[in-house]
């Protein structure tokens, strides 16, 4: 009365209380066959499970191989980077050191004259 009227027919009528051999047999030959579906399936995915892992194994060497190659570079870069530093710093000190010459060579005796004049100001001639 909740639910509306009763589904018709009802299962008693359609259904025996009792099944006959047959039907038990069709049931077992049923259950055989999802089995081999089952195993079926089973099998796939232990498959499909190790192409995961062989993927996952890849990937992770390729990931190890490019760090490493990136760490190489960045190794090669910065010798790099400092050999050009050593050498800047090789260049600057050799233009500070023929700048100081020229100015020597330009101004030289009249710095000498000018320390002593500074000397004998403060009478240490």
């Amino acid at each position: 009365d909740l639910y509306g009227d009763p589904a018709k027919p009802l299962g008693s009528e359609t259904c025996p209380p009792v099944y006959p051999a047959s039907a038990h047999e069709h049931a077992k030959a049923i259950l055989h066959a999802a089995d081999g579906i089952r195993s079926e399936f089973h099998l796939k995915d232990s498959r499909v499970a190790a192409d995961m892992q062989a993927a996952e194994a890849n990937a992770q060497k390729a990931q190890a191989e490019y760090r490493a190659a990136w760490k190489e570079e960045v190794k090669a870069a910065e010798a790099a980077a400092a050999e050009a530093e050593a050498e800047a710093k090789k260049l600057q000190d050799t233009a500070k050191t023929k700048a100081r010459d020229a100015r020597h060579a330009i101004d030289g005796p009249r710095l000498i004259d000018g320390d002593e004049a500074q000397r004998e100001q403060r009478g240490q001639r």
